[in-house]
């Protein structure tokens, strides 16, 4: 079904048709807070969540915020950000090339608002349209629903030439919380329980009064839970990677804001008064959205990672929590703890220009080069070793770089 649509440019709206209008300063975005906050969302799709990032990240150029109207009214917002920055093209880990785009960054789980097909389609189309006009090179819908109508549409309605052709997919698990651990539990294997109450034993009788875990949750908190939490996070491969937890501008702002918001919760383990793991997130709506965790791989054979995320969620479920949304990726502690899994897809699409087609051809053939490599490996035990190794590496990258001479 093809859907009639009008882009609206700071004019009136007429006739019956939709109409698109793009908010591109902060200005125009506080004129449509209570219209923001009337639709219910996700916490990174929160206005002063949303604001607090523009903020924070040097490559943001400026808000980017779809509006749709019918008959002046509004149906519903998609929200993003257009930033100056790098389209990187990995093949496995391996950083290949990382060329400067002008980027519009439709924002994960960024839609508020009236999600139907026909809103979809007109959304979609108006992305296409900014993309023609060439008010940036890419579009990036990151982690959309593979069986939504938004994926679907965001898949089909672009020319070849702007096509993703190979979208990036991950696995996105979600655990629904209990009014107490006991029903939680009950969900679990006996094998699984008996698993988790051994480590427990173990690690208590080894530890005894040395071991307990704090949850930090204030503003006067925000500097224990960064000092405690990097000297952990700088041992982990992550580190190495270039992911998980970090020390920036970002980072302090988005706990400060959360902390001050009475959404942080910090759970950290500790081990004779030394920070040993942590988990951080925030519980937003009664669903706590997992930002950053780690542990120490010293204590590897304590599993206290797994003993961590259990003393986490009984703390969560007494106050009232309703989910665990542990974020995309899938992982051993996800499959364990999840009680839902979706499929997520990262899509792009191509501005239909020169430079356009090159970034598609580019990352098409950066892509494919690593699916074989991956398809080729799958039956064998090379791809884990290669992940252990890299893993190691990073580790050990990790503690170097964090450590000063």
């Amino acid at each position: 079904m093809r859907i009639k649509y009008q882009s609206m440019k700071g004019g009136s709206l007429q006739g019956t048709t939709l109409a698109v209008r793009v908010i591109r300063s902060t200005a125009e975005l506080e004129q449509e807070r209570l219209l923001w906050k009337a639709w219910p969302g996700h916490r990174d799709s929160d206005l002063d969540f949303y604001l607090m990032v523009l903020r924070s990240r040097l490559e943001v150029i400026s808000p980017y915020v779809l509006v749709l109207y019918r008959n002046g009214l509004p149906l519903s917002i998609w929200i993003g950000r257009l930033e100056q920055t790098h389209l990187t093209f990995r093949i496995g880990y391996l950083s290949v090339c990382r060329p400067n785009v002008r980027l519009l960054s439709l924002i994960p789980w960024g839609r508020r608002g009236d999600e139907s097909t026909e809103c979809s389609q007109a959304l979609i189309a108006e992305v296409l349209r900014l993309l023609k006009d060439g008010e940036f090179d890419v579009a990036n819908l990151g982690f959309v629903d593979a069986h939504s109508i938004l994926c679907r549409l965001a898949r089909e309605l672009p020319g070849t030439l702007s096509r993703d052709v190979l979208p990036s997919r991950s696995a996105h698990w979600k655990m629904d919380l209990a009014g107490n651990i006991d029903e939680i539990y009950r969900r679990f294997s006996s094998d699984y329980r008996g698993q988790l109450r051994r480590k427990a034993k173990k690690l208590i009788a080894e530890f005894g009064e040395n071991i307990r875990v704090v949850c930090l949750r204030e503003p006067s908190d925000v500097e224990r839970i960064v000092e405690d939490v990097e000297l952990v996070a700088k041992k982990t491969y992550q580190r190495g990677l270039g992911v998980g937890f970090s020390v920036s501008d970002e980072t302090w702002n988005r706990l400060r804001f959360q902390a001050e918001k009475f959404w942080l919760r910090a759970f950290i383990l500790y081990i004779e008064d030394q920070p040993c793991a942590f988990w951080v997130g925030a519980l937003y709506d009664g669903v706590f959205y997992s930002d950053y965790l780690g542990h120490d791989p010293a204590y590897d054979r304590h599993s206290i990672g797994t003993f961590l995320t259990t003393k986490a969620i009984e703390s969560l479920c007494s106050e009232g929590g309703k989910q665990i949304d542990f974020g995309p990726g899938d992982s051993r502690y996800k499959r364990q703890f999840g009680t839902s899994n979706s499929e997520e897809l990262s899509i792009f699409i191509f501005a239909p220009s020169l430079k356009g087609m090159v970034l598609n051809c580019g990352r098409t053939i950066f892509g494919c080069i690593d699916w074989i490599l991956r398809e080729g490996f799958k039956r064998t035990d090379i791809p884990q070793r290669i992940k252990k190794m890299w893993r190691k590496r990073a580790t050990e990258v990790g503690q170097f770089v964090a450590t000063p001479k």
